[in-house]
């Protein structure tokens, strides 16, 4: 068995239990939750160029609670699938205490730069998509190279560590 061999192994069980575990996550939200998160969200990409899920929280009304906090993963699939915004390769630590300063992802605005044409209006429910990126899921090829898992991109090979 080669190094690669060890390291390879099928992603597709891990994306579907995801899934599964979201779809379960947003079917069982507190009612009202969902809908002021995606509000949130959508006032974060229209006022902000990079943001994480703390400023989502932020905007989210006091007393509007999801009944456990990973229901904010079903806010960023909207984002992702609805072309609201795209995962960065960019971590910050929490600002919230109940975070412990952990590192949370930042997401880039897909909105913020036509933010002017578009005109907001909250009350829209359907929006016309943008063009969708992949979010590469990266895997290493025998060679070292890291690729995308999804679509296939060749993403070059991890930079070595420069000697001082």
């Amino acid at each position: 068995m080669t190094n690669a061999d060890q390291y390879t192994f099928d992603l597709e069980p891990g994306r579907a239990e995801r899934d599964r575990a979201i779809e379960q996550v947003t079917a069982h939200a507190k009612v009202g939750f969902i809908e002021a998160g995606r509000e949130a969200l959508e006032r974060c990409c229209f006022t902000m160029e990079t943001f994480t899920t703390d400023e989502i929280w932020a905007l989210i009304p006091e007393g509007i609670n999801p009944h456990e906090p990973r229901a904010m993963a079903s806010i960023m699939k909207y984002a992702y699938d609805n072309n609201w915004a795209y995962p960065l390769f960019e971590y910050r630590p929490s600002s919230r205490p109940k975070a412990h300063r952990g590192p949370k992802r930042v997401w880039r605005s897909r909105v913020y730069a036509i933010r002017d044409a578009l005109q907001p209006s909250y009350e829209e429910e359907e929006r016309e998509p943008v063009a969708k990126a992949c979010m590469h899921t990266i895997v290493y090829n025998e060679h070292g190279e890291m690729k995308c898992y999804d679509c296939g991109a060749s993403l070059g090979f991890p930079e070595q560590e420069r000697e001082g």
